[in-house]
Parts: C-alpha cells; sequence; structure tokens
C-alpha cells in the first residue's frame, strides 16, 4: 500500500485512515476488533514508539485522561471518538500491544493536539 506522511512526519495509508476517518457508534454489543485496524496495518510509527499519540494513551491506561486534553480535529464528534477510544483501551479481548498502537493512531486520526503531563 502506498504511504503519504503528515505534518507531524508520520507515514499513513490513505485507504486505512479513510476507513477509520470517522470514530464508531459504540454500544455494549460492539466487536471491540472492528473499532480499530489490524495490529499489521497500523504504521510503524504507532507500534512500541514514543510519540504524543503513544504517550497519551499510556497516560490513559496507567492514571486516566480528561476529555479536555483532547483538541478534535474538524468534523469529528469528540464525544463519540472518545466513547470509541475508552471501548479498545479498556477491552480484555486485544493484546495490549495492539489496543496502545491502534487507539494512539486512531488519535492522530481524530485529534489535532494531546495534552499530557
Amino acid at each position: 500500500m502506498k504511504q503519504t506522511t503528515t505534518e507531524a512526519g508520520i507515514a499513513q495509508n490513505p485507504m486505512l485512515a479513510a476507513a477509520f476517518s470517522q470514530p464508531m457508534e459504540v454500544t455494549h454489543s460492539t466487536n471491540v476488533r472492528t473499532l480499530l485496524p489490524k495490529m499489521n496495518e497500523l504504521p510503524d510509527e504507532f507500534d512500541n514508539q514514543y510519540n504524543k499519540w503513544n504517550k497519551a494513551v499510556s497516560t490513559w491506561f496507567f492514571e486516566g485522561i480528561r476529555k479536555d486534553a483532547f483538541t478534535a480535529k474538524e468534523g469529528i464528534d469528540k464525544d463519540k471518538a472518545f466513547k470509541h477510544l475508552a471501548a479498545v483501551i479498556s477491552s480484555w479481548d486485544l493484546k495490549h500491544e495492539h489496543k496502545t498502537a491502534g487507539a494512539a493512531y486512531l488519535m492522530s486520526l481524530w485529534f489535532s493536539d494531546v495534552y499530557v503531563k
């Protein structure tokens, strides 16, 4: 697949980014595996890397994070995105590495910035 690079220098697969361009509606019966790309589809920059998105996922996982720490991109429903990410991060159905890389990737698609200490 062809990859492009964002202004932050992160390689993106345009087709994958388009597939996850908006957060999904999450319900109790949602299969969490449908909420993020497969591990082998994620850009390498999110697998065991330390960028602001991976740091945000780590903070969320170990300490919790407030919704107001995120700046949503135009056209993104922040509440829906936060619920989508919460379902991924709190899931027991996925390996930790997949959750963290996938959530970081989705954050990079839906938010322009995040503030973490």
